[in-house]
C-alpha cells in the first residue's frame, strides 16, 4: 500500500493508553465521545445536551475520522446550540486537522463542504415543502392594497415590490399592464422597501402611499415608469429629503418628511414574513407562492 505523509494540525491531543490497545470500534466510540465531552465541559459556557456520531471513516489504515453531531446548552444566555465537529484519531492522538500534503487537501474541510451541501439540500426541500402548501390569508385581499380590478374577482395577484429595486422596475410595468387587460382579476400592491440596498426606498413608498390617497391614479405604475434609478443612484443616496424632492419634481406634489411619515410600511411588510419573501419582486398567484411566476406568465399569455 502507498504511503502518504500527513500534516497533523494543532491540537494534538494524547489519548488514553487503553485507547491504543483497544480492540473494539465500539469501545473507540464510546472515547472518543467522552473525550469531546471532557474538552466541552472544561468551559463553564457550555453544557453538553446531547453528543452523536453521525459519520465514521478511515482515511487511511491508521487514520480515522469521526463528525459528530453536537447539541450544546449557551449557559450564560440559556439559548440552545447545535454544530458539528470533525476530529481524527490514529487510536492513540486525536487532532482536529488532517492534511494530505501530497494534495494539500484538508479532510475536515472536505468533510465540513460536505455537511453544509447535505444541509442545503435539507433546507431546499423544506422550503419547497413550505411553498408547496403555502395558502395566503384572505386579509390581504382588501381595498387599501388594490389597484386595480374588483375586490371579489376570480383571479387575484398580489405584488411585492420595492419602488428603487431595478429588477422590479423592468417587471411591474409591463406584469401590470398585461393584469389590467385582463378580465375578472384583482390586482393587490404591497410595498417592500429594502432599505440594506436600497437607503431611501422607504421614503419613496411612504410617499406612494400618500399620493395613493390624495387621490394620484396608477401611482404605482407611475413611480416604476419614472424609473428613479435614471433620476439618482437607488445604492448610494442616503438623503431621504432629495428622494422626496425627487418625488415632488416628477409627480408636481409638494410633501414634507413630516407629512409621509404620518404613513407606515410595516404592515405592507407582514406579509413578507407570512410568504418567507427571499426577495423583490415577489408575486402570489391565487393565494399560491410555489412556482407563482410561472403560473401567472401561462395565465398572461391565455
Amino acid at each position: 500500500m502507498k504511503k502518504i505523509a500527513y500534516i497533523v494540525g494543532a491540537g494534538l491531543l494524547g489519548l488514553s493508553s487503553c485507547l491504543a490497545s483497544t480492540s473494539s470500534q465500539s469501545k473507540l466510540d464510546e472515547k472518543m465521545i467522552e473525550v469531546q465531552k471532557k474538552m466541552i465541559t472544561a468551559n463553564k459556557n457550555y453544557s453538553i445536551k446531547s453528543i452523536e456520531i453521525i459519520n465514521k471513516k478511515a482515511v487511511d489504515d491508521k487514520w480515522k475520522m469521526y463528525t459528530f453531531d453536537i447539541s450544546l446548552i449557551d449557559n450564560r444566555n440559556k439559548k440552545p446550540l447545535k454544530t458539528p465537529m470533525v476530529v481524527f484519531t490514529d487510536g492513540k492522538y486525536e487532532t482536529n486537522s488532517l492534511m494530505n500534503m501530497e494534495t494539500g487537501i484538508r479532510f475536515e474541510t472536505q468533510e465540513k463542504i460536505r455537511l453544509q451541501n447535505i444541509k442545503k439540500r435539507a433546507d431546499k426541500l423544506t422550503i419547497k415543502t413550505f411553498e408547496k402548501s403555502f395558502k395566503l390569508d384572505d386579509k390581504y385581499y382588501n381595498k387599501e392594497h388594490l389597484i386595480s380590478g374588483e375586490l371579489n374577482a376570480k383571479n387575484k395577484v398580489v405584488i411585492i415590490s420595492d419602488p428603487l429595486c431595478i429588477a422590479c422596475i423592468n417587471m411591474f410595468p409591463s406584469v401590470y399592464k398585461s393584469l389590467k387587460s385582463k378580465k375578472d382579476v384583482a390586482v393587490f400592491y404591497y410595498h417592500y422597501p429594502l432599505k440594506m440596498l436600497h437607503p431611501t426606498a422607504e421614503t419613496v413608498s411612504k410617499a406612494m402611499m400618500l399620493a395613493k390617497q390624495d387621490g394620484i391614479k396608477d401611482i404605482e405604475l407611475k413611480v416604476y415608469k419614472a424609473n428613479f434609478n435614471k433620476l439618482f443612484d437607488v445604492y448610494k443616496m442616503k438623503d431621504n429629503q432629495v428622494a422626496l424632492d425627487t418625488f415632488n419634481t416628477t409627480f408636481k406634489t409638494n410633501y414634507s418628511i413630516s407629512d409621509i411619515n404620518n404613513h407606515s410600511v410595516d404592515l405592507d411588510m407582514e406579509i413578507g414574513k407570512d410568504i418567507r419573501l427571499k426577495g423583490t419582486p415577489s408575486v402570489v398567484f391565487n393565494g399560491e407562492i410555489y412556482e407563482a411566476r410561472k403560473k401567472l406568465s401561462k395565465f398572461l399569455v391565455k
